[in-house]
């Protein structure tokens, strides 16, 4: 099972670097062919068609990200996220709603068909409106010549963690995970490993993090049985 936690870039305006067509090959036939996992963390999830990817790798995933699509960070502050009903085992037991604060909510997802979501956030028309900085230079961002009411996949909820099966193997994708304050979560800490264990052997196990009596004093991720 591989983690991908890479842009291929330094800065946001920059055009990203890839693997290369043997590296892709490689990876592709490790989930589709041989039947193996692929997680795909963060920003690393976003994809411009001329950065030199295949295509190939949005159809793994199951989505797109990318400036055509409407990517675009929400507002920075407090995010109310939602578990997506009907539940999948990797979100058994997670809150119904909860929240985070100060990560990158990615947002302007286009979805594949056969993609099963897991977690969403209303992506709402008025926090754009209200937001006192809107979009941060930092961040290219295509505004509409409507305006922020034309933004794709405004005013609905936005996937920010799915999964995908591919050939014989599997992907799990998840935007969040850029502040500390998102890991510290429990609805994170129960989540992430589970996808991670669904997408290497398509089988779940874990429960959840333990942190009953003396544990709740221990650092991530909280399953050493022995502390």
């Amino acid at each position: 099972m591989i983690i991908v936690v890479f842009e291929g870039r330094d800065g946001y305006h920059e055009k990203a670097v890839g693997f290369g067509p043997e590296t892709d090959d490689a990876l592709l036939s490790f989930v589709h062919d041989k039947g193996k996992g692929m997680v795909w963390f963060h920003g690393s999830a976003a994809q411009e068609d001329d950065w030199g990817y295949p295509e190939e790798y949005n159809v793994m995933r199951g989505a797109k990200l990318s400036v055509p699509t409407g990517l675009r960070p929400r507002p920075w502050g407090e995010a109310l996220l939602h578990t997506a009903e009907p539940r999948h085992p990797i979100t058994e037991g997670i809150s119904k709603t909860w929240t985070v604060t100060g990560d990158d909510i990615l947002t302007g997802v286009e979805l594949h068909e056969g993609t099963e979501v897991l977690l969403t956030v209303f992506d709402d028309l008025e926090s754009y409106e209200n937001a006192p900085r809107w979009p941060m230079s930092h961040y290219p961002v295509a505004i509409p010549p409507e305006g922020l009411a034309a933004l794709p996949g405004i005013n609905t909820h936005q996937p920010l963690a799915w999964i995908n099966e591919y050939g014989a193997g599997r992907c799990f994708t998840i935007t969040i995970g850029h502040d500390i304050d998102t890991f510290r979560r429990i609805e994170f800490i129960s989540m992430f490993p589970r996808g991670v264990e669904w997408a290497a052997t398509g089988a779940l196990t874990l429960q959840g993090p333990d942190r009953r009596g003396e544990r709740r004093f221990l650092p991530w991720p909280y399953y050493n049985r022995e502390g």
